[in-house]
C-alpha cells in the first residue's frame, strides 16, 4: 500500500440530502429474557436446572454458564464465500442475525455490500460493486449497526495510484440494499484505521484513525451520524494510538479500545462515552497487534483475534475483566494468519469472522455458549462465583439477562426421600424417589422385606401384606448419610370400594369447547366410566372431551375395583357457550354492463349476519347504512367506464370485504349528430400536475405484519391501527403509518378541523384493489373541539385535491372513539372534523391527477401511456363536442345521486 497524499478533498455533494432521511424504522419488539433456576447455591458437584421464563416470543437462545474456555475449534462455513479476497472491509450483525458485509480492498476500492442470514454459510450480493453508485469504493472504514439502520463512515479510495481519504457519513434502513449521504462535514478529518461503536443510547462514538498520522480524537453523533460533537480534541486526547486500533462496547455503556500500531498491546476504557480515558493494561509483547478485529460477547467478555505485530497473527485472546487482564486462549486457530480482516458476535452466542489480508474471502466461526437448548442443565465441579448470561433473541433482536451461581465445596449428602403412595392392597408396588442433598454420588435402599436396590430412584413391590420400614444411605467423596422411614410403607390384604371424583378444566368457554377431566377418586379404582352428558362417554382413567354445541352439561363418573363402584355427578357442570360468527361479505349486481346512464341493483347476499354495510361504486360515490332495511342499493352510473365495486360489512363480532374488481362495464351512448353542422371546439389544454402525495404502491417482498386478510395491524405513530386490504400477492403484506403535523409542501390544508395526517406506507404485495382502514380519535379532542363521533371524516388527497372517504364509527367505549374508512388505495390521508357531516361526498378534483415518481425506496403503479392517436380535424371537433354533453349530462345525474344520499351534508353547504 502507498501512502495518502497530505491534502484530502471533501466530498461536498450526496445523493440524497440529509434533512429528507425519516428517523427511525417500525419494528417489533426484540424478546425481554428472563430465566430461573432450581437453585442458586450449592456443594460441588452442583446441578442446576435452568428455566427460560423470556417474554416476547424468542425463537432462540445462547447459554453462558460462566465456566466457558473460548478454547474450542474454529469450523470453516465458507471457503470462498463468493465475495472477492479482501481486507479492509466492516462487517455488522444486525437485530435478525443477518451479517452485512461492505467494502474493503482487493486490488482496488470496493463498494459492493453482500448479505447473509445463515451465520456466514452463504452470501447474496445486495449492492454490486459499481465505482460511480452509492459510497465510493474504501476500505479502512467503519460501520455500526443502530437498531435496524446501518451507518458508514469515512475510510480511504484507492483508484490506481491515487489515494483520497473520506469523511462522508452514509446510511442505510434496508439492510445495505439503498443507501443515504447524511453528512459530508461532520467536522472530524478524513481518515481510515479508525474504529467506532454504537452506545447502548443508540449514540454513535468514532475514534482514533490516521491521516498519514495517527489521530487521537473523539466524536459522538447522537442522530445516528447526521450531526456531530467532538468529545476530545486532537491534542488533548488520551494517549492511545491513532492507526488500527479495535474498540467494544460493554453492557454499562463503557468503551474500550485495544491495541493499534505502535500501542505495545495497551488498552484504554471510557466510561462518559469517550470524554475521558484512563489506561486499563498493558499485558505486553505478546499481546501487542493492529490491524486485529475484536466483538464484546453476551457473557461481558471481549475477544480480540489475529492481526500484524512482527508478522501476520490467527491467535486468540479473551478478557473476563473489562480489558484488564488478558488470556490467550488459543494460540494457532484453524484459520490462517490475517489482519484486515472482520468479525461478529452472533444472536447465538459463535463468532464469524470474515476474510482478510486482501487475500481470503472465506468465513469461519467458533460456538462459544454453553448451550442452546431453550431450558438447559448444568453441573459444576469446580467451587466458585459463576455468571449466568441468557441472550434470547428473535428475528427482531436479543436480549441478555444475568443471575449469579454460587457453588462452594462439597459436603456429605443429607439423605431423604419420598414413594408416590405409602398404602395400599397387596400386591403394592411403590415407586422411591431420591430427594438428598448435598450432591450425593451413590445410593442403597433397604425396603424393609429383605430387599435392597442401588438406583438413585427405585421401584419395589410388596408382595405380602404388613407395615414396612424403609431406609436410604446416601454416598458422596465427603461421607454419606442414612435417613430411615419406620413403618413407612403399609400394605393392606383387603380391598375397599372406591369413591369416584374428578375434576375438570375449564368448565365454561366457547363452543368448541376441550375439557381435560382428571380422576381423584380414592380407594384404588381400577376402571373408569365417564358420561359427559352430551351422549359421549369414555373409560380412560383422566379424559379428554370436546363439546361441540352450546349448552350446560350434567358430568358424572363412576369408579370401579373388585370390591365394588362408585359414582360422582356434577349436574350443569360445563357452560358452553355459542361461538361468535363473523359476517361474510358477498353481493350481486344486476345489469353489470349496459350503456351510460345505466342503473344497477346491488343486492347484499352476505352471510354471518351483518348488522352494517358500506357501499364503494367505483367512482367516488358510496352508501352507508346500518338499517337492513336499506342494506340494498340502487345506483345509476352517469359516466363510461370499468367501475370496482366493494362492499364492507360489520357485526360485533368482526367485519369483511368483498372487492369485484371490473364488475360493471358501462359504454357511452351514439349521439344523433346533424352532418351539416361542424362545430368549432377550442381544444382543451390539461395542465400538468406534479402531486406532492405518496403514489399508490405495488410492489412484493418477504417478511409480513402481523394479522392477515381480515385486517393488517400497522406500525409506524400515527392513529392508524389495522388495514384490510383487497388484492393480491398479500401473503407477506406491511403497512406501515407515520403521522404528520402538516400536509407538506405545495399541498393545501384538508378541509375542516384536521386532527391528524397520515401517511400510510404499504409494501410486499401485488396489486391492491381496495382497502378498509380502522383508526381512532380521543374523545378529549372530539369534545375539545365540540365534534361528535359523526363529524369525523377520513380524507385521502388524489395528488391534486382531497377526497373525503366513507367513514363509518365503529366503537365509542374507552377513551377513544373508534372509526373505519374505505379507500381505493393509499397515499397521504387527513382525519378531520366536519361539523355535522352526516354523509360526506367525494370533491371533484379540477385537474386530472398526473402519476407520481417513485421514490428510491418505492415502487409506484404508473398508467400505460403512449402517443395519441391522429384523427381529422373535423372528426376530433366532434367528438369533443359529443363529450362536452355527455360529461355535462354525467355531473348533474351525479350530483343529484350524491344529494339524495347526504342530505344532511348539504342542507349546510349547498
Amino acid at each position: 500500500m502507498g501512502n495518502p497524499p497530505n491534502s484530502i478533498p471533501v466530498m461536498t455533494l450526496c445523493l440524497v440530502a440529509a434533512t429528507l432521511l425519516l428517523i427511525g424504522t417500525a419494528s417489533a419488539a426484540a424478546p425481554d429474557a428472563a430465566f430461573s433456576s432450581n437453585t442458586i447455591s450449592g456443594p460441588a458437584p452442583l446441578t442446576v436446572q435452568f428455566t427460560d421464563n423470556s417474554a416476547g416470543g424468542p425463537d432462540g437462545w445462547a447459554w453462558f454458564f460462566g465456566d466457558e474456555t473460548y478454547n474450542g475449534t474454529w469450523t470453516a462455513v465458507n471457503t470462498s464465500a463468493g465475495w472477492s479476497a479482501r481486507g479492509g472491509h466492516t462487517s455488522v450483525v444486525m437485530p435478525n442475525g443477518s451479517i452485512i458485509l461492505m467494502g474493503g480492498i482487493d486490488g482496488g476500492s470496493r463498494n459492493d455490500v453482500w448479505l447473509s442470514t445463515d451465520n456466514g454459510a452463504t452470501w447474496e450480493n445486495i449492492t454490486p460493486h459499481d465505482p460511480n453508485d452509492i459510497w465510493s469504493g474504501r476500505y479502512g472504514h467503519a460501520a455500526v449497526a443502530v437498531n435496524d439502520t446501518i451507518v458508514l463512515m469515512g475510510g480511504m479510495n484507492v483508484m490506481g495510484d491515487e489515494y483520497t481519504l473520506k469523511n462522508d457519513v452514509w446510511q442505510s434502513r434496508d439492510y445495505g440494499a439503498t443507501w443515504t449521504c447524511v453528512n459530508t462535514s461532520p467536522g472530524w478529518l478524513a481518515r481510515y484505521a479508525h474504529t467506532s461503536v454504537a452506545m447502548p443510547d443508540g449514540s454513535i462514538v468514532l475514534m482514533s484513525g490516521t491521516t498519514g498520522s495517527g489521530l487521537k480524537d473523539v466524536w459522538k453523533s447522537p442522530s445516528s451520524g447526521r450531526t456531530w460533537e467532538r468529545m476530545t480534541d486532537i491534542t488533548d486526547s488520551a494517549e492511545w494510538p491513532g492507526e488500527g486500533p479495535t474498540s467494544v462496547v460493554l453492557p454499562d455503556g463503557s468503551i474500550v479500545i485495544m491495541g493499534g500500531a505502535g500501542s505495545s498491546g495497551r488498552v484504554w476504557k471510557s466510561t462518559d462515552g469517550g470524554a475521558i480515558w484512563t489506561e486499563l493494561s498493558n499485558p505486553g509483547e505478546g499481546y501487542s497487534r493492529y490491524s486485529h478485529t475484536s466483538v464484546a460477547m453476551p457473557d461481558g467478555s471481549i475477544v480480540i483475534m489475529g492481526g500484524w505485530y512482527l508478522g501476520l497473527k490467527n491467535d486468540v485472546w479473551r478478557s473476563t475483566d473489562n480489558g484488564t487482564t488478558w488470556t490467550q486462549v488459543t494460540e494457532h486457530a484453524e484459520w490462517s494468519p490475517r489482519l484486515g480482516h472482520t468479525s461478529v458476535a452472533m444472536p447465538d452466542g459463535s463468532i464469524v469472522i470474515m476474510g482478510g489480508d486482501g487475500s481470503t474471502s472465506d468465513v469461519w466461526r467458533l460456538e462459544t455458549a454453553g448451550s442452546n437448548a431453550r431450558n438447559p442443565s448444568h453441573t459444576y465441579t469446580t467451587p466458585g462465583t459463576y455468571t449466568v448470561t441468557l441472550q434470547a433473541y428473535n428475528d427482531d433482536g436479543y436480549n441478555v439477562t444475568r443471575q449469579v451461581i454460587t457453588v462452594t465445596a462439597a459436603v456429605a449428602p443429607t439423605a431423604n426421600f419420598t414413594a408416590n403412595r405409602t398404602s395400599g392392597t397387596a400386591p403394592l408396588a411403590v415407586q422411591f424417589n431420591d430427594t438428598s442433598t448435598g450432591g450425593p454420588t451413590s445410593w442403597a435402599w433397604d425396603f424393609g422385606d429383605g430387599e435392597t436396590s442401588t438406583d438413585q430412584n427405585a421401584t419395589h413391590t410388596y408382595a405380602a401384606a404388613g407395615n414396612y420400614t424403609v431406609s436410604l444411605n446416601a454416598t458422596n467423596a465427603a461421607g454419606s448419610n442414612t435417613h430411615t422411614e419406620t413403618d413407612y410403607i403399609t400394605a393392606s390384604a383387603v380391598p375397599v370400594p372406591p369413591v369416584a371424583n374428578f375434576t375438570g378444566t375449564p368448565t365454561s368457554g366457547t363452543a368448541p369447547l376441550a375439557v381435560q377431566f382428571n380422576d381423584t377418586s380414592t380407594g384404588g379404582p381400577t376402571s373408569w366410566t365417564w358420561d359427559f352428558g352430551d351422549g359421549e362417554t369414555s373409560t380412560d382413567q383422566n379424559a379428554t372431551h370436546t363439546y361441540a354445541a352450546a349448552g350446560t352439561y350434567t358430568v358424572s363418573l363412576t369408579a370401579t375395583n373388585a370390591v365394588g363402584s362408585d359414582t360422582h355427578t356434577e349436574t350443569d357442570y360445563i357452560t358452553v357457550s355459542a361461538a361468535p360468527v363473523l359476517p361474510v361479505a358477498n353481493f350481486t349486481g344486476t345489469p353489470t354492463s349496459g350503456t351510460a346512464p345505466l342503473a344497477v341493483q346491488f343486492n347484499d347476499t352476505s352471510t354471518g349476519g351483518p348488522t352494517a354495510w358500506n357501499w364503494s361504486f367505483g367512482d367516488g360515490t358510496w352508501h352507508n347504512t346500518t338499517d337492513v332495511a336499506e342494506r340494498n342499493a340502487t345506483y345509476t352510473y352517469a359516466a363510461a367506464g370499468t367501475y370496482t365495486v366493494n362492499l364492507t360489512v360489520d357485526n360485533a363480532d368482526g367485519t369483511d370485504m368483498l372487492s369485484r374488481a371490473g364488475y360493471i362495464t358501462v359504454t357511452g351512448s351514439t349521439p344523433t349528430v346533424t352532418p351539416t353542422v361542424t362545430p368549432t371546439v377550442t381544444p382543451t389544454v390539461t395542465p400538468t400536475v406534479t402531486p406532492t402525495s405518496r403514489p399508490v404502491y405495488s410492489g412484493g417482498g418477504g417478511g409480513g405484519s402481523t394479522g392477515g386478510p381480515d385486517g393488517y395491524n400497522v406500525g409506524g405513530d400515527s392513529a392508524v391501527s389495522k388495514v384490510a386490504v383487497a388484492g393480491t400477492g398479500l401473503k407477506t403484506f406491511i403497512i406501515t403509518g407515520w403521522k404528520q403535523s402538516s400536509p407538506g409542501t405545495g399541498i393545501p390544508p384538508a378541509p375542516g378541523t384536521p386532527y391528524q395526517y397520515v401517511d400510510l406506507v404499504p409494501a410486499r404485495f401485488e396489486e391492491i384493489t381496495g382497502a378498509n382502514i380502522t383508526f381512532s380519535v380521543p374523545q378529549t379532542w372530539l369534545d375539545e373541539h365540540g365534534f361528535a363521533p359523526e363529524d369525523i371524516v377520513l380524507y385521502h388527497y388524489n395528488g391534486t385535491a382531497w377526497e373525503a372517504l366513507p367513514t363509518t364509527v365503529k366503537g365509542t367505549a374507552g377513551t377513544a372513539v373508534t372509526f373505519t374508512a374505505m379507500t381505493p388505495g393509499f397515499s397521504l390521508f387527513a382525519i378531520t372534523g366536519i361539523e355535522q357531516a352526516g354523509g360526506v361526498t367525494t370533491p371533484t378534483a379540477t385537474t386530472p391527477p398526473a402519476t407520481a415518481e417513485p421514490t428510491a425506496t418505492e415502487t409506484a403503479a404508473a398508467p400505460a401511456g403512449g402517443p395519441a392517436p391522429e384523427f381529422p380535424l373535423g372528426t376530433v371537433a366532434l367528438v369533443a363536442g359529443v363529450i362536452l354533453v355527455l360529461a355535462g349530462a354525467g355531473y348533474l345525474v351525479r350530483r343529484w345521486w350524491i344529494i339524495r344520499q347526504n342530505p344532511a351534508l348539504f342542507q349546510k353547504y349547498d
